[in-house]
């Protein structure tokens, strides 16, 4: 393996490296203050992410699955999304690969997909230099679900899962996450997995920092 230097391009972006840690696109910067002129710059501020290795920068995860909500397969639906502080930067909404036998089974694979999400976007962040040293909280709203994945004894009614299933409480026993609990009002990811009324929807789409265009 050789070592091929400072990282300069990554998925067709141009980065540049500062003391403070500074990434960008700057081409695509560059572009923008020659045909806007130099009152784009405090746009431009805005739209280029600082990240450092001492940022307070943190991740938050929420996971929620829909029980059996396929009507003809009886499959379950997962959702998650997760947060670099307060941008959302991952979400998914994928159906399960077999019937789960119960909502906390159900809940349980879809904080093992959360999971592995979360341990690629801490590696992906690394390697930009930013280091996330606190375990990242993984919010989700089934209780037997977190104490399945928190208690290191597997039980006679969990023998049936999944064996990669059980990742989420290797990543928990080895502090790279946290389990708290959320309330269902309160679980940012039910707009993944199923219908919801327009106030509800509405809500939730508020929590994720997303807003109309002008």
């Amino acid at each position: 393996m050789k070592d091929m230097g400072p990282l300069r391009y990554f998925l067709g972006l141009e980065i540049s490296h500062s003391k403070r840690g500074l990434l960008g696109d700057f081409t695509i910067a560059s572009l923008f203050t020659r045909t806007s002129g130099f009152f784009a710059i405090s746009a431009l501020r805005q739209s280029l992410p600082v990240l450092s290795a001492t940022s307070p920068l943190t991740l938050r995860a929420y996971s929620d699955a829909d029980w059996a909500g396929d009507v003809a397969t009886r499959r379950s639906t997962t959702g998650f999304c997760i947060f670099l502080g307060d941008s959302l930067i991952s979400w998914r909404s994928k159906k399960q690969d077999s019937v789960a036998r119960s909502s906390t089974e159900a809940e349980y694979r879809a904080m093992a997909s959360t999971t592995a999400e979360i341990v690629w976007l801490l590696r992906l962040l690394c390697d930009f230099g930013v280091q996330i040293s606190d375990p990242t909280p993984l919010f989700c709203d089934n209780r037997s679900a977190i104490q399945i994945a928190s208690n290191p004894v597997f039980h006679e009614w969990t023998k049936h899962i999944e064996i990669d299933c059980h990742f989420t409480r290797q990543k928990f026993l080895a502090n790279t996450i946290s389990l708290p609990f959320i309330a269902s009002e309160e679980q940012v990811a039910d707009f993944l997995i199923k219908s919801l009324t327009s106030a509800r929807f509405r809500y939730l789409i508020s929590k994720l920092s997303v807003h109309d265009s002008p």
